[in-house]
């Protein structure tokens, strides 16, 4: 999703928020995987409190995305018109 695919489409989210991400993919896999393992409380915290402004950042991304691909496509259709004429 973070990858810009030259001729096809722009990246849907940056790397910075793929990134992050991830984090919280980890943190998934740790906390399905644990069973009775301590987790880190601090950590836990930290995510939990990070987690609004992330989902923020994904909608703002992918709202920036579909705007795009919504111009391009507009595009194609003015072009495929023009052509047609």
């Amino acid at each position: 999703m973070a990858l810009d695919i030259q001729q096809v489409r722009p990246a849907v989210i940056t790397d910075d928020l793929r990134q992050t991400l991830e984090q919280y993919l980890r943190f998934r896999r740790v906390f399905r995987g644990s069973y009775g393992l301590e987790l880190d409380r601090e950590r836990m915290r930290a995510m939990f409190e990070g987690l609004q402004a992330v989902f923020s950042q994904f909608q703002h991304e992918l709202a920036q995305f579909l705007s795009t691909m919504t111009v391009l496509a507009q595009e194609l259709e003015t072009d495929d018109q023009t052509s047609e004429n």
